[in-house]
């Protein structure tokens, strides 16, 4: 379990088995976003969050929400494609900010269709935990200090740095928003474990390093 980082002239590529799936994306609809689309999309955030941690703590970003084309039209004849990318869709792109939990500052995708409905594929909706049925998948208990102890209690080593820590969502192999805590064991490689940010779990741990193309392998 690697994370590896591509450089080839200005275009620095990160490519992680544990880095999270949600883009950003920018606007690219010429129209504004109709409004049973707006409705559909808050409508599913809610039955996922619940009416009350929405309103207080999820915000709808115009800038960043946008309509996809369906660009290849093979794709709705694919049915080994999930069925958020075999058709045309819109972008629905929520903030989750908690301001008594700072470090709670990510994007949220939702995948609608053009007629507002929900996709029935799980994976059309990114960085969306699911308070309803889990509430304490909402509740982040765990900060940035307590995410590093517990990674040292696992037995992360003191590297030859600072810690780092990101609180990311984790939704391709977890559903779950998680501390990725890492040191450094020398330049370019370190190790690196992920705790949730709920219930203090280690999820896993592995290792990183950093590949430059083109130069030597890094020794380990």
């Amino acid at each position: 379990m690697k994370e590896q980082l591509a450089l080839l002239g200005a275009v620095v590529l990160l490519v992680s088995s544990l880095a999270p799936q949600v883009v950003a994306v920018q606007g690219e609809s010429p129209y504004p976003i109709p409004e049973q689309v707006l409705a559909g999309a808050r409508e599913y955030v809610i039955s996922k969050v619940g009416e009350t941690f929405f309103d207080s703590y999820m915000t709808w970003s115009p800038e960043l929400s946008c309509f996809r084309p369906l660009r290849d039209p093979r794709n709705a004849s694919r049915g080994n494609l999930p069925d958020w990318v075999r058709y045309p869709r819109y972008v629905i792109i929520y903030w989750l900010r908690i301001p008594e939990k700072p470090f709670v500052d990510e994007i949220v995708v939702v995948n609608v269709k053009e007629d507002g409905g929900w996709f029935q594929d799980t994976a059309h909706d990114e960085g969306l935990p699911d308070c309803v049925s889990r509430p304490e998948e909402c509740e982040f208990p765990i900060d940035r200090e307590a995410a590093i102890e517990i990674a040292q209690a696992a037995g992360l080593r003191r590297g030859d740095g600072p810690w780092e820590a990101d609180f990311r969502w984790y939704g391709r192999d977890y559903n779950t928003y998680a501390w990725e805590v890492r040191n450094e064991l020398g330049e370019w490689r370190g190790e690196l474990v992920l705790v949730d940010a709920n219930d203090g779990a280690v999820i896993d741990m592995g290792e990183w390093s950093v590949t430059v193309w083109g130069a030597p392998p890094i020794a380990p």
